[in-house]
């Protein structure tokens, strides 16, 4: 009896090792590189309950951040879940399916008709929001996609990656007249919609508009139109924030007084004032005519992850790794913004926030896997839905208003209705809380979140792009350690080799 009991058990921790999914990440969306890749590219476990043959071979490519990888899918369709707390079953729309890692950040075009989002597994996707069609699939960017914007007015849409570069692409309908682009060279990328041969799709080219290598010397995390769209601004790991032109590329500003990592970057209402978020716990206004700080705020106690306005510019939020998200009076004057609320509710870090385009909600995501929506005049969270297995690293309302998307590590990019939040707030009731995953798939995120703890700055670096084994772990990791701005000790690496040993050892 002792000998089956303990055979069975071998064979259970066998099985549950042999599903520890490592995959390739990078940075994140308003969030840092170091901070995005303990997540992203993080030793990813699949679920237990998961099917084994759907994955690829169990080999781990790149360390950390790659091995054996889930395909693709190219199914597109709506995930089935379960609500409690009496709440509606139809608010998950829609799932969009199709990247291969960590989805770390989104953004709608300005009129709602496309959703464009990006992950570690350095594509750009763009999104038909009606037919929930996959338009594009570009592939330019030699990194993890970090940051994304859609241009205010057009359908010019800029991405950043860890690459260090920033690309600037433009998207038409295929009916409309192309002729200022030399179609002839094939400049273009057809849409995946055009194959479909249906009548009612909406067909678009891409064209490649305008590449800038090298925009910063190291990891590029954030970028952002100006409110006419003539200027784009962008924030990296060099501690620096830059201003662009957005039609020649040329480096119109650039802005030095942080001390660390560019985390979010905005610009004010009237184009006049970029505020820069950074890990070094401080939120800076920049006078872009004079290149100057008009004020800093220091009200977090971390990293500051996310920066947002309201549709009117007078209401600045922030979120940082203090599980805390602020409100900020800019309506009287910037160079003397004051604490309106402080919202506790996340049990991790804040990582995105996005205003209602009423400017009556706030909706926030964290890396304890929950969507938030909070009443800004009453100042309290008036729902919550747990609708993914891991860190939430972007959500976005449509221009509209009716649809907010969210997406993170478990690469879904889920979009909800988003009108239970106005009703609740409506009626001022107490909070709603939703779950729409499976006490299984907790489970499988709770070990994979130990699995972050564990390892949380070692998989940051390209170091681990090799092939781990039990006898490569030490050299690797020490490696990695001296990387410049490693952040992690000596003390910390032996526990993280320890632990890798461990868990590696199993899977030979």
């Amino acid at each position: 009896m002792k000998k089956l009991f303990l055979t069975s058990l071998f064979g259970l921790v066998f099985f549950l090792m042999s599903n520890i999914n490592f995959n390739q990440s990078s940075s994140c969306s308003a969030s840092s590189p170091m901070d995005a890749y303990t997540s992203k590219s993080g030793l990813k476990v699949s679920s237990i309950f998961s099917r084994v043959s759907d994955q690829t071979s169990s080999l781990i490519k790149h360390g950390f951040i790659s091995g054996a990888q889930a395909k693709p899918s190219k199914e597109y369709s709506s995930s089935s879940y379960n609500s409690s707390s009496g709440s509606d079953k139809d608010d998950l729309v829609f799932t969009f399916k199709g990247h291969s890692a960590s989805v770390s950040t989104m953004c709608f075009s300005h009129d709602g008709k496309m959703l464009a989002s990006g992950g570690w597994d350095n594509s750009v996707k763009v999104w038909d929001v009606q037919s929930k069609k996959l338009i594009f699939d570009l592939n330019a960017h030699t990194g993890g996609i970090t940051s994304l914007a859609f241009h205010p007015k057009r359908h010019l849409l800029a991405s950043t990656s860890l690459d260090s570069s920033i690309r600037i692409w433009e998207i038409k309908n295929e009916m409309m007249n192309v002729n200022n682009i030399d179609a002839s060279q094939n400049n273009y990328y057809a849409s995946t919609t055009s194959k479909s041969g249906s009548l009612n799709a909406n067909n678009y080219k891409i064209f490649p508009v305008l590449t800038i290598n090298q925009a910063h010397k190291n990891w590029i995390n954030t970028i952002a139109f100006s409110p006419n769209g003539r200027y784009i601004a962008s924030g990296g790991w060099d501690n620096n924030v830059k201003i662009w032109d957005a039609q020649t590329g040329k480096c119109v500003k650039t802005f030095k007084g942080h001390n660390s990592a560019i985390l979010d970057v905005a610009f004010a209402k009237d184009g006049k004032t970029l505020i820069s978020s950074s890990k070094d716990e401080t939120i800076k206004f920049w006078s872009i005519a004079h290149g100057t700080v008009i004020h800093q705020i220091t009200g977090h106690s971390g990293w500051i992850m996310s920066i947002g306005l309201n549709v009117n510019g007078s209401i600045l939020a922030s979120g940082g790794s203090d599980e805390t998200i602020s409100l900020w009076d800019l309506a009287a004057k910037q160079d003397t913004a004051l604490e309106l609320r402080r919202f506790l509710g996340h049990k991790d870090y804040v990582r995105s926030l996005t205003f209602s385009p009423n400017g009556d909600i706030l909706a926030s995501g964290g890396d304890d896997n929950k969507l938030k929506f909070w009443n800004l005049k009453t100042g309290k969270e008036i729902y919550e839905i747990e609708g993914h297995t891991s860190w939430v690293r972007s959500v976005a309302y449509n221009p509209s208003g009716n649809l907010i998307a969210s997406a993170g590590d478990d690469m879904m990019i889920n979009l909800w209705k988003a009108d239970k939040a106005v009703e609740l707030m409506k009626q001022n009731a107490a909070i709603v809380k939703k779950k729409t995953v499976s006490k299984a798939k907790k489970i499988a995120y709770r070990r994979k979140a130990l699995i972050k703890r564990k390892c949380n700055r070692c998989h940051t670096y390209r170091a681990v792009e090799s092939k781990f084994t039990p006898r490569n772990i030490t050299s690797v990791v020490e490696r990695m350690r001296k990387y410049p701005n490693s952040g992690f000790t000596k003390k910390e690496s032996r526990e993280i080799i320890r632990y890798l040993k461990t868990t590696i050892k199993s899977r030979y």
